[in-house]
């Protein structure tokens, strides 16, 4: 085989290689897309792992995917929610406790409140989930410093509804869940004397987290 020949061959080899590499890419964010774009990506990832090649056009639009999926989505503010009450509760909070974590329910939903870790790219700010593990919880978004309360993909009306009411009244929340769980929703610990369950928490978690007591 004569060199201009072999080198073509490595050319298209290259050029296979990077073929690969890129359609790998697309495949490893196709998730963040949603709708046509997802539908597009998936056609093109299916076209090249049947033919072993795409022509340069659809190759174009197999960057632009990428490029697109891996943009930083603007979240959604909740409207008329003003969650500083709720950041100042757990920087009190963090003068006692270590671990601070408020649960609480919209409807029958499950709706934990926990301050992100330093190693998290929420540091400080506010979690809402479901109080399941990471992976597996459902994610109802994140009150900033600030008190913006930052819409997650799993948020609901009533899981907003329930933030908003908490932001603006927390004992009268705490008092309620409370008083219908018998339990309190800052250490989740059992209320047994009458003057914790009529008051639907502790003396110990109002001191601690600024609030109301008696």
């Amino acid at each position: 085989m004569e060199t201009k020949e072999i080198l073509n061959d490595l050319g298209e080899l290259g050029n296979y290689d990077a073929e690969c590499r890129q359609v790998d890419s697309l495949k490893s964010v196709v998730t963040k897309l949603n709708g046509r774009g997802r539908d597009f990506a998936d056609s093109l990832i299916k076209q090249f792992e049947d033919r072993g090649m795409l022509s340069d056009k659809q190759m174009y639009w197999v960057g632009e995917l990428i490029k697109q999926a891996n943009q930083p989505k603007q979240a959604k503010v909740a409207d008329g929610v003003d969650g500083t009450r709720i950041v100042d509760m757990f920087v009190q909070a963090s003068a006692r406790l270590k671990r601070m974590k408020i649960e609480l329910k919209a409807g029958d939903q499950r709706v934990v409140f926990k301050r992100a870790g330093e190693h998290s790219k929420y540091n400080g700010q506010i979690m809402v989930t479901d109080g399941k593990q990471f992976g597996e919880a459902k994610f109802f978004g994140v009150i900033n410093l600030e008190g913006v309360f930052n819409l997650g993909r799993d948020c609901t009306e009533e899981v907003v509804e329930l933030v908003k009411n908490f932001a603006k009244a927390p004992e009268q929340v705490a008092q309620q869940f409370g008083r219908e769980n018998h339990v309190c929703c800052f250490c989740m610990r059992a209320l047994k004397d009458k003057r914790s369950t009529d008051m639907g928490y502790g003396p110990i978690c109002a001191e601690t987290y600024g609030l109301q007591w008696g």
